[in-house]
């Protein structure tokens, strides 16, 4: 056997017991949970139809309308059927819940940040599929079955993430020092360059035999250094 075939034969070893180990790591996730999820969901949706059909009909219809009027605020209008509009309720129920759905798992935790930027731009901006039974199971049961491919996905993320104007990152790798720009923003972190940051922090972790971070930490932690930075440059200045 020639050394290349040699060393594929254990890189290939290598990275089955990566995936062995790192299998006892992945919260389980109770069906019995999900179901008291969507039987929520479903009371909620009723409620809100209910809710809707009554606003719209006849008998509070013309009721409404003080309240309405009483609520108005300078420079804009309320309107009944603004208020009462159900596909605007029901987006927002769905994105709710899928939320809800998400946190009940660890997904987020091992998912890449482009992922993590995916759900939470669909999630803010109301545009998930509607939290159905038929929709639910088998995306929560794809996420949990990807989880493996998240770390693989994971270190291509930071990679492509890095500065492309700093000649300190190399393009053929990672070197010992790495640089990613936009990571403040107005004095602040930027949410999916700080997650870039937990995705690398995550991965050295996983390599040094440690669990990894939650998808916020190292957010929580660039929050606190820039209020901290801020808090001396303001002692400074009043000196």
């Amino acid at each position: 056997m020639n050394q290349n075939a040699q060393e594929l034969q254990a890189v290939e070893r290598a990275d089955a017991e990566l995936v062995d180990e790192s299998a006892t790591f992945f919260a389980p996730v109770s069906s019995d949970v999900l179901d008291e999820l969507l039987g929520q969901y479903q009371a909620r949706k009723r409620s809100i139809e209910q809710l809707a059909e009554a606003l719209l009909g006849e008998e509070f219809r013309a009721a409404m309308s003080y309240f309405l009027e009483a609520s108005e605020t300078r420079g804009g209008h309320l309107s009944l059927s603004s208020l009462a509009n159900l596909e605007a309720a029901m987006a927002v129920l769905d994105a709710s819940y899928w939320s809800k759905a998400l946190a009940l798992t660890d997904v987020l935790d091992c998912m890449p940040q482009s992922r993590r930027d995916e759900w939470n731009k669909a999630i803010a901006d109301r545009k998930t599929v509607p939290f159905t039974e038929d929709a639910v199971r088998p995306t929560i049961a794809d996420l949990l079955a990807s989880r493996h491919k998240y770390f693989c996905e994971r270190v291509d993320g930071i990679f492509r993430g890095l500065s492309g104007t700093h000649v300190t990152n190399e393009p053929q790798g990672f070197s010992k020092r790495m640089i990613l720009n936009y990571v403040l923003r107005d004095g602040y972190p930027n949410h999916s360059r700080a997650g870039l940051i937990n995705d690398l922090r995550s991965v050295i972790a996983t390599f040094m035999g440690r669990p990894g971070l939650k998808h916020y930490e190292t957010g929580n932690l660039l929050r606190r250094l820039a209020e901290g930075r801020a808090w001396m440059v303001g002692r400074v200045a009043r000196r």
